[in-house]
């Protein structure tokens, strides 16, 4: 049995859901993701993102919080020039002085380096921040007056991307300390390229499932921590299901196989 589902909430195009009222008798099935599809079309900051910054005015510690705009994918040569722009366009003069001025820069392996006046703390920061300054493998907070962010910035989203479902076996991931689980359906194996079409043909692993599982399907496209993406084009995939009982043992191990 073949499904073709699509995403259709444009407010949450990474997501589908799918209701049924397919009938296979209570028994055993196994599926697995055939195809997907979509534009490569993500936001990797909006509006809900930010970074907190603290520092000292006149001995006085001071909080900080710089908001990001609505952007896609951002380009490694001109990120340091962007960043600077935002931490100068959104730094208020306090009794007449900056309160820190900042000057971003990169170096020769593409890490962010943010030197200062004066010693700050990042002291928190929003995922996609995190991933856009290359600091989604470290423990906030931080101080320093001249940091380089231990990892390479994500500019865009799409480097790895994943399908998870509310069915499947479980995977589990350390994110920020905490143990979490999501069952991971499916890989995208692509080069992707902002604004270009990601047709994903490779089928991915058979999983076995109960089939009152089928009544209700939700898959969701998250990044490389397991983070749901923001994505502006509608998610196409095609669903393969087969049943385990209607199966002679010979093509039930052959099926196995290929898990």
């Amino acid at each position: 049995m073949m499904l073709h589902l699509a995403s259709s909430d444009p407010n949450n195009y990474g997501t589908i859901k799918f209701r049924s009222s397919i009938n296979t008798m209570n028994s055993v099935v196994m599926y697995r993701i055939n195809s997907l599809s979509t534009i490569a079309s993500f936001s990797m900051t909006t509006p809900d993102d930010f970074l907190i910054i603290e520092t000292t005015i006149n001995d006085e510690l001071i909080e900080l919080t710089l908001h990001f705009r609505e952007h896609g994918a951002y380009e490694m040569r001109t990120l340091a020039y962007e960043l600077n722009n935002l931490f100068e366009g959104q730094l208020v003069p306090v009794d007449d002085e900056l309160p820190i001025i900042f000057v971003l820069s990169m170096d020769s392996t593409n890490r962010l380096i943010m030197s200062a006046n004066k010693e700050f703390i990042i002291k928190e920061a929003s995922h996609n921040v995190k991933l856009l300054l290359g600091l989604y493998d470290c423990q906030l907070p931080l101080m320093s007056k001249a940091l380089m962010t231990p990892s390479v910035p994500y500019v865009s989203l799409g480097n790895v991307l994943y399908l998870t479902a509310r069915i499947d076996f479980v995977s589990v991931i350390n994110v920020d300390d905490k143990e979490i689980t999501r069952s991971i359906a499916y890989k995208v194996n692509e080069l992707l390229y902002p604004g270009f079409p990601i047709n994903c043909k490779l089928p991915g692993h058979w999983s076995i499932i109960s089939s009152d599982q089928l009544s209700s399907l939700e898959f969701q496209l998250v990044d490389f921590q397991l983070v749901p993406v923001k994505l502006h084009a509608p998610l196409y995939i095609t669903l393969e299901i087969e049943r385990l009982d209607g199966m002679n043992r010979a093509e039930r191990m052959d099926l196995m196989e290929l898990m």
